[in-house]
């Protein structure tokens, strides 16, 4: 692991969509405690993650039934992803294989990904996406080409909208069709006031209306934790019973369980289910997969994963039961860094090497009044600390603040000269704030710095 200075850094945030996708490959997929109703899929817009400390440099991909992979990742002088590039080995030379192309905004919001792949010594287009965005940051139309060979083609369209708080609200997909975009489906979301999905209705289109397809409901315990959703479809006129999935969890909220259950004869039958171990860190260790046979649970296969002094996965592992003891075998390996972007790969072993990025804000003023100053954890949940990079503590003047606000510029909360001066860390509690990004901006004079953080829950 290399270290890497990393100087004014420009802090976006990062907007997280869930769909309601059905969870036919749960497999290799950690849920956190915190979950909303459906499926989660990342938001692949943002070019790096808000104070980002490790960022993945590469990582090494086997398989059992391809050629071994490596995947590279190239970031711009303020650390925005700018590519991926994955080259595979053939006869012991590695070969380029996909590429994949950012462009980026000067706030690190990606405009443009385009992937490509190497044929006959040259690269040649595979599939692009263009994002766009509300004045907020929220993602809206996303644009899905494919390339024909001579030009790129229209192929899907995704048109998101948000509540007036930055919840995400509905999903409308639509495929080009004769030279026009024809609806395929609907998703309508409900929330709770902290931004947990209550409820999600999918809807097709019939060519002449939309019509209930299933409907996603979701229990919260009082704190958002996910304890249950049940998926009911849409039948001759009514909603029936298909699946249910629960949540069992450990001491710390870690999910333990995830149990998927059929409607069977009046009555709801298990099926199969993944049990998870975690260190004390809270990182996932193993995640076994197991289905419900002649009334008791069979080990089929589990994930395993392992993890840097610094909490990052630096290997992750597929295996399946096979008499009696464990062997490597190809599975969905998923796992987030440190940024929160999520990796899936079918393999049997991904390991992953990281660059470590220490971030350092530009000062003030050459007095050194207020310092450096950083946020942490970003994202966080229900507690902030911010820290200034001033052993002697903030030397303030009458008037200094610092004002943190939320995506609609409404201050909420301030803390003065006297709250501040002399500390070399703030500690606030973020319960009461509504899930969605925050800007904290510390003025000193004519002076001011801001950075941002997000709260996700």
């Amino acid at each position: 692991m290399k270290s890497i200075l990393l100087f004014t850094v420009l802090l976006v945030s990062v907007n997280v969509l869930f769909s309601s996708q059905e969870f036919n490959n749960y497999q290799g997929v950690y849920f956190p405690a915190k979950q909303y109703i459906a499926e989660s899929r990342e938001h692949p817009e943002i070019a790096v993650n808000l104070n980002a400390q490790f960022l993945i440099e590469k990582m090494t991909i086997f398989s059992k039934t391809d050629s071994t992979k490596r995947e590279k990742f190239i970031y711009d002088t303020d650390w925005f992803m700018t590519s991926e590039i994955m080259e595979i080995s053939r006869n012991g030379v590695w070969e380029n294989y996909i590429r994949t192309i950012y462009t980026n905004d000067d706030k690190g919001y990606r405009l443009v990904s385009e992937s490509s792949k190497w044929l006959d010594g040259k690269w040649v287009g595979s599939e692009r996406y263009t994002y766009e965005y509300d004045r907020f940051g929220n993602r809206v139309p996303t644009l899905y080409e494919i390339w024909d060979s001579t030009k790129w083609v229209n192929s899907m369209k995704f048109i998101y909208t948000f509540d007036t708080s930055g919840y995400f609200t509905s999903e409308t997909d639509q495929n080009w069709i004769n030279g026009e975009w024809v609806n395929i489906t609907q998703w309508t979301f409900t929330n709770d006031s902290k931004g947990n999905q209550l409820t999600a209705l999918q809807k097709n289109w019939d060519s002449t209306q939309w019509v209930n397809f299933s409907l996603y409901t979701n229990t919260l315990d009082n704190d958002g934790h996910r304890l249950s959703y049940i998926r009911v479809i849409w039948q001759n006129g009514e909603w029936v019973n298909f699946r249910r999935f629960l949540y069992t969890y450990d001491n710390n909220w870690n999910p333990l369980t995830f149990t998927r259950q059929i409607w069977d004869k009046d009555q709801w039958v298990d099926t199969w289910r993944y049990e998870d171990t975690f260190n004390e860190k809270g990182k996932i260790l193993t995640e076994t997969y197991q289905e419900y046979k002649d009334s008791i649970w069979a080990d089929i296969s589990r994930f395993v994963f392992t993890y840097d002094t610094d909490g990052n996965m630096i290997l992750g592992q597929s295996q399946k039961y096979q008499d009696n003891q464990w062997v490597d075998s190809d599975g969905l390996i998923s796992f987030y860094d440190g940024l929160k972007n999520n990796y899936s790969l079918m393999a049997y072993r991904v390991e992953a090497d990281y660059m470590e990025v220490n971030a350092v804000k530009e000062r003030a003023g050459t007095d050194g009044s207020t310092g450096d100053y950083s946020v942490f954890p970003n994202p966080a949940s229900d507690n902030i600390s911010i820290y200034f990079h001033n052993e002697d503590g903030l030397q303030l003047r009458d008037g200094d603040h610092l004002v943190i606000c939320n995506s609609l510029g409404i201050e909420i909360k301030q803390l003065d000269e006297k709250e501040l001066s002399g500390r070399s860390t703030v500690n606030i509690s973020t319960v009461e704030f509504p899930p969605g990004i925050y800007f904290c901006t510390m003025n000193t004079g004519t002076n001011k710095i801001t950075t941002s953080f997000v709260i996700m829950r």
